[in-house]
């Protein structure tokens, strides 16, 4: 099961109970209908939970790393990860272009791709100029 599926699950869950409460219990003094409304609340708090949750995955976005090739000009490299190549004098406030103008991926000396995280916030300072 997906997380959307999950949280779909949920939402359905709890419309089911609320309807079935309402058609089977429908009499106040029933502790049933209590129960059942008790059940109804979990199952929107946990479709809330798993949507909170999937927002902060989304806030997170894994390190892309890459490496500068060098081509036929000295002011151009390649990026390894987009292939796109870069006019890395247009770049002097970074001093080594230690990002991609194209796709972020940052230029290190490691592994392509390695299971490291940054923060989403930090990737748009990275673009606005700041990192």
């Amino acid at each position: 099961m997906t997380l959307d599926e999950a949280i779909q699950h949920a939402e359905d869950k709890s419309k089911e109970i609320y309807i079935e409460a309402m058609l089977c219990h429908a009499n106040p003094d029933d502790g049933e209908l209590d129960k059942c409304i008790e059940c109804v609340k979990e199952h929107e708090q946990l479709a809330e939970w798993l949507k909170e949750y999937r927002e902060m995955k989304l806030c997170y976005a894994p390190v892309v790393n890459g490496k500068w090739t060098d081509t036929n000009n000295p002011n151009h490299k390649r990026c390894s990860n987009c292939d796109v190549i870069s006019y890395i004098a247009l770049y002097p406030c970074i001093n080594k272009a230690d990002y991609c103008p194209n796709c972020g991926a940052k230029m290190e000396e490691q592994e392509m791709n390695e299971e490291r995280f940054i923060h989403a916030d930090d990737c748009v300072k990275h673009f606005k100029g700041g990192i």
